[in-house]
């Protein structure tokens, strides 16, 4: 009988720790809006965008569920111009946990018709309307839903969404096996 205790005990423990770690997580994305510089051409960006980027693919589903999130931020974005919202710099970190993402793709099958803005896409399409933002996290998912199991860590000192030219606080990224 008391063998049956401490399994239940060591049980109610374990799920009480997973939903406590499940509610940090989602607390820490949540914070992302207090970011006021984002890694960019010439900078690393703060350091509370890196703690969620080192979570790495615990941290992805509450990433992916922000990024329809449209709430401004104090960070503005390099070359583009604007602030980004919450799902930008949530859609920001996946990149940089996963860099191998098709934002491209995914834009086109959210709905984009315009093939030759580049990267200017991501950027007018998810702006224009809230249900392009929703579009683009259904996109997402699904990509992540499908590659999960696909993606390997690499670890690299260098970030490869700049070039390799900065460090790479998170010491590494996730890659597509071949």
């Amino acid at each position: 009988m008391s063998r049956i205790i401490y399994i239940g005990f060591v049980l109610l423990i374990s799920i009480s720790e997973s939903f406590c770690q499940q509610g940090d997580l989602g607390r820490k994305v949540s914070e992302l809006g207090r970011i006021n510089s984002m890694p960019g051409t010439s900078a690393l960006g703060d350091s509370l965008y890196w703690n969620i980027v080192k979570e790495r693919l615990a941290i992805v589903p509450y990433l992916i569920n922000r990024i329809d999130d449209s709430s401004r931020t104090n960070a503005h974005v390099e070359l583009f111009g604007g602030d980004f919202t919450l799902g930008d710099i949530c859609y920001s970190a996946l990149q940089d946990i996963i860099p191998e993402i098709p934002t491209l793709q995914l834009i086109r099958k959210s709905g984009c018709t315009d093939p030759d803005n580049g990267y200017w896409n991501y950027w007018l399409f998810l702006r224009k309307d809230a249900q392009n933002r929703r579009k683009f996290k259904k996109e997402v998912a699904n990509w992540f839903a499908i590659n999960r199991d696909k993606l390997i860590w690499v670890n690299s000192k260098y970030n490869p969404n700049q070039d390799n030219k900065f460090p790479n606080p998170a010491g590494g990224y996730y890659k597509l096996k071949k």
